[in-house]
């Protein structure tokens, strides 16, 4: 439920005014992201402690504001 309300916000306050959101992701994590509107970008190998793992560069436009 945190991670949940913590994207939301962080989807309607992006820093820097930017447009775009990007989230380096887990394959675990992925559907989380997908289900915010993220889609994937490129899929990478990253490699932690001498081990491989496969990860997902995810972005998202976002909706010009109403103010």
């Amino acid at each position: 439920m945190r991670a949940t309300i913590a994207v939301s916000k962080v989807s309607l306050r992006p820093v820097g005014g930017g447009g775009r959101l990007f989230a380096d992701v887990s394959l675990t994590a992925e559907p989380f992201f997908v289900r915010w509107g993220f889609v994937v970008e490129a899929r990478q190998p990253v490699e932690r402690s001498g081990v491989v793992l496969a990860n997902a560069r995810m972005g998202k436009v976002l909706a010009a504001s109403c103010s």
